[in-house]
This record gives structure tokens, sequence and C-alpha cells, in this order.
């Protein structure tokens, strides 16, 4: 109760130049809600994750009939929590999508407990949530559609909001493993952090689920892996992506087909796997810095991804062109005036949210602490970086509270120099 009433007093605070904007935001998530019951919208990712609740500790691997080939894709394919969420509401994912909703409405929360603890004033706090919030409209999505981004962002808050208790440090990046495979990163950065202070015990529960899981994967498609994704991701999107460089769509199809010709006769899903990876491998060693520079350009879309592939999704647009040109399936109608609208609103918005960002990056290291801000430099950077060719807006929501406690203190900055 305690919580609840200190969350409501929040939002009753957040007031700018008299607008109510903290209720304006809750209103806005029960339309949200709203919508999404009467008109319900998810991208293809909720089907992995309910076929992962589905299979979850039960799937039966030597009375399947899919294929060596199909299992690598459609089996392991996502870590559990996401997946228990939806099992948890009896497949309606009435329960997963309660929990994106109640962070949502945390993170907001979260971020001004974050800011309050530097002394930063309470007229700042509707400015810095609000104008990153409402001005990012993935998270309005993700609020409702059902997937694990908003949950994951909300985590990573939590995860700074209790960084000097070693035993919720652990047991939050567990939690965010379990949800998405590419937190593996974020262990070996806090175990460096807190290498001095830090029983090695503590560190039991992350590692010893992760070896759980690619035990799983050992036994379910006979590969030691957290996710299959890991390998079938780099060879369909990464490698494509670097061949189109040299080659033509034509002939980068006829080598995918080639490939896949090969890849039918092999009898174990293990073989499928080394098979990828090798193919991805000699292709980046061959071409070392041009997959660099695609690598970083996707962290770069990802920045400024005004996030038209979801709103695609969302409001039922026509399918049309996309940035990448990649493995979307489908045949591209041209792209009607209302998505150049959004695409540059957004893009510009998006712009200005970066400005504010590296203002408070190099502002803010007077105040804080340095081993806090080289922590938050270094999920910012590593998650980024983890990203790779494909960048899309949905990846950068783990990392919306980082960007908007940086983004808080770029406001200061601004208004300092400018405002006084």
């Amino acid at each position: 109760m305690k919580a609840i009433k200190s969350l409501f007093q929040f939002y009753k605070e957040v007031q700018w130049k008299g607008i109510p904007v903290g209720f304006i935001w809750l209103l806005c998530v029960i339309l949200l809600i709203i919508k999404q019951l009467f008109d319900p919208q998810n991208i293809l990712d909720t089907q992995e994750y309910l076929n992962e609740a589905y299979r979850l500790f039960s799937v039966d691997v030597n009375s399947s009939k899919l294929t060596n080939y199909d299992k690598l894709y459609q089996i392991h394919r996502r870590t559990p929590l996401y997946p228990l969420l939806l099992l948890g509401g009896g497949y309606t994912a009435y329960l997963g999508l309660l929990i994106q909703v109640i962070s949502t409405i945390y993170l907001p929360f979260g971020i001004g407990k974050l800011l309050s603890t530097f002394g930063i004033n309470k007229g700042l706090k509707p400015i810095t949530w609000v104008l990153f919030l409402i001005s990012y409209p993935l998270l309005s999505y993700y609020t409702v559609m059902s997937v694990p981004e908003v949950i994951s962002s909300a985590l990573i808050v939590m995860l700074l909001n209790f960084r000097h208790d070693l035993w919720k440090i652990a047991f939050i990046l567990t939690m965010l493993i379990a949800l998405k495979p590419v937190f593996v990163v974020l262990l070996p950065l806090f175990i460096l952090f807190n290498i001095k202070k830090t029983p090695v015990w503590v560190w039991i529960l992350p590692v010893g689920f992760i070896f759980f899981w690619m035990y799983r994967g050992k036994e379910l498609i006979g590969i030691k892996t957290i996710s299959s994704i890991t390998i079938t991701n780099p060879y369909d999107y990464n490698r494509k992506i670097l061949l189109l460089q040299s080659h033509s769509s034509e002939q980068v199809d006829s080598i995918y087909i080639s490939e896949f010709n090969q890849i039918q006769k092999f009898q174990s899903t293990s073989g499928v796997a080394k098979f990828m990876s090798r193919k991805v491998k000699e292709s980046i060693l061959n071409n070392p810095m041009e997959y660099l520079i695609l690598h970083l350009r996707g962290t770069i879309i990802t920045l400024f991804d005004p996030g038209r592939y979801d709103a695609m999704i969302f409001w039922k647009w026509e399918k049309s062109a996309g940035f990448m040109g990649v493995n979307d399936g489908n045949k591209k109608q041209e792209r009607p005036i209302k998505e150049w609208i959004y695409m540059l609103f957004f893009s510009i918005i998006n712009g200005l949210k970066n400005v504010f960002c590296i203002v408070g990056i190099l502002y803010c290291r007077r105040f804080i602490p340095a081993d806090l801000y080289w922590l938050l430099i270094s999920i910012l950077t590593i998650y980024l970086l983890s990203i790779g060719p494909v960048g899309s807006a949905r990846y950068l929501i783990p990392v919306f509270g980082i960007m908007t406690f940086f983004g808080g203190w770029g406001y200061v900055a601004i208004r300092n120099r400018y405002v006084n």
C-alpha cells in the first residue's frame, strides 16, 4: 500500500505550468489498453513467445514432426520469463500485458526517483519524462502489444535504483536474462564493477540460470546456446546485409538458396547450427571493416528510427517499403504521405532527444559518483553495440530509462546556460 501511495503521490505532483501531465499520461495508458482490447495487434515475435509458452518444459523432440532445420527456428527460441507470464495467463497474454502496463506506470516514477537522489528539483520531472516518453511512441505501442521490451526497461531502472543492493542486482539481472538473451552482456559488466566487494555466491542465480538454459538448449536442439536466435539471426540478417554490400540481391538470394539445399541434408540440428555459424564467421572475417561499419550503422539507425514498422502494425497501415529491405517477405506498396510525415516528425524528435542525452552525458559527470556514471555509460554502450546491423527503434526501449536520465541532465545544462 505504501508503494501504491507513493506512486499516486508522484503522479499527482507531476505537473507542468498547471497541466497535470502525470494523470494525462495515465489516461493515455488507459486509452491504449481499451484500444488493444477492442482491436488487438501484435508483432511476429509475439507468436514465438506463445510457442515457447506452449512448449515450455514439455516439448517432446523425438516425436516432433519438425525437421532438424525447422527445430532451430521453432524450438528454444526465447528465454522463459515472458513465456511463463503468458502461460500464467492461460495463454491469453493478459498477465503479461498487465505486467507491461505496471512497468509503463512505474517507469517515470523510477526515473523520477533516480533523478531525485541528485537533488534535481520537482519542476524538472515532468519536462524530463513527458518529453521523452510521449515523444517516443514505441513505448506506447509496446505497453499493450505482447513483447517484453517495456518490462525490461522498467527492470533496468530498478537495477539502477537498487544499485547498492547486490542481492537485488543479481535477482534483477536473472530476470532480465530470462526475459531476453541479449542481457547476458550485462552480467560480466556488473561482476566487474562489484568484484572487490561481492562474494562469489551472489552471482550463482544469474550464472546458474544461464547454464541451466544452455543445458536445455543442448537437450532440445543439440546446441549449448541460451537461444537459437543467437545463431539464426546473424545468419539471416547480419550476414545477408553484409553480402548485399558486394552482391546484387539476386546473387544473395542464389547464395542462400544453394545453402538451404545443403542445410536440408544435415541429419542433426547441431550440424545446421555449425554450418550457419561458420558461414557468418567467414563472411565477417573476409570483410571485417565493412561489417564494423554496418554494425555501427545499425546502432545509429536504432537511435533515429521513428518506429514506422511498429506504428504500421499498431495502426494497421498497409505494408510499404522498409529501411533495411531484408527478409520482410511482403510485396511493397508505395509509402503513403502519412508515413512520410510520421517518419520525419519522430526522426526530428529522436534527433533532439539524442542531443539532450549527449549534453547530459557530458554535463552530469561533475555531479554524480564516478562509479555510477561509468556504470551507466557502460550499460548504454555495451547494449547499443550488441544490437548489430539490423537497427530498430524497438531495441532502444530497454535502455530508455538511462537515456531519459541523461536527457534530464541535458535539460538542466541547457536551461542553466541559455534560460538563466
